[in-house]
This record gives C-alpha cells, structure tokens and sequence, in this order.
C-alpha cells in the first residue's frame, strides 16, 4: 500500500509472457484505476505509472491505495 502524492511508479516483474490487468483500489476495495486491461506484457521487469488520477479524470482522494496485478492466462 502506498500514499499517493503527486504520482506514483509501478515496478512489478513477471516470469513469463502473461496477459495481465494492474488496478489501483482504495481502502475499501473499491476500484480506483485500471492501468492496464488485458494487456499482453513480455517476461521481465516492467514499470506502470499513476497521476493520481481516477478512471473518470478526477483526482483521487488521500488515503492508502492497493495496486492488485493479475494474469489473465491462469
């Protein structure tokens, strides 16, 4: 979990070539953010960016966020 001030860096390595979905939830669980949807991501390192901004443009509110990585190949 981490505060988000102005923006954040993402850094999450995978093993192998996966279709992943990376979101930002809030305390509660709620979705914040979809970074990436279903995207097709090469074995390795990779970093994902957040503004601190919501799916809808606005910015979200202080607090602690949850980024939750899935692969969508399982």
């Amino acid at each position: 979990e981490d505060t988000v001030s102005d923006s954040t860096i993402i850094s999450y390595s995978i093993l192998e070539s996966a279709h992943l979905t990376l979101e930002v939830r809030d305390e509660e669980g709620n979705l914040t953010k979809t970074l990436l949807s279903n995207s097709s991501q090469v074995a390795g390192v990779h970093l994902s960016g957040w503004d601190g901004l919501d799916d809808q443009g606005n910015i979200a509110d202080e607090g602690q966020y949850t980024i939750t990585l899935k692969s969508l190949d399982d």
